[in-house]
């Protein structure tokens, strides 16, 4: 899991809709972490934006592995993981890094599918 999983996040640039794009993964978030996004601004045009919510995110896992795997496994259950993409994870990995990638890239996967439907259902 290299920098290139968040290749879905750099293909944002092309999109017109960016910024509604970031806005809505972090009600996402909200909703599938239970983390606090409301006092966050989504911000396109800043490149560290979402290398910040990765951080945050992998910080977030840590701490809810280490107070009990049953919540941890039922984070991972309601972002949309399944055991076998948990299993791709390399042992040389940061493990929590690669996992919060892999939330993040299924967050905009669910965002822009959503989007895209909500747009095409107008037309």
């Amino acid at each position: 899991m290299e920098e290139e999983e968040l290749q879905v996040l750099s293909g944002l640039d092309k999109l017109d809709n960016k910024q509604q794009i970031l806005e809505a993964l972090l009600v996402q978030l909200e909703k599938d972490t239970g983390l606090d996004y409301t006092k966050v601004v989504a911000n396109a045009k800043d490149p560290e934006f979402l290398a910040n919510l990765n951080s945050d995110l992998e910080h977030y896992l840590k701490k809810v592995s280490g107070q009990s795997n049953t919540n941890f496994m039922h984070l991972i259950y309601r972002t949309d993981i399944s055991q076998k993409k948990l299993s791709t994870i390399g042992p040389e990995e940061d493990y929590f890094g690669a996992l919060s990638k892999m939330i993040l890239n299924r967050m905009l996967q669910k965002v822009i599918t959503r989007t895209y439907y909500k747009s095409d259902k107008k037309d």
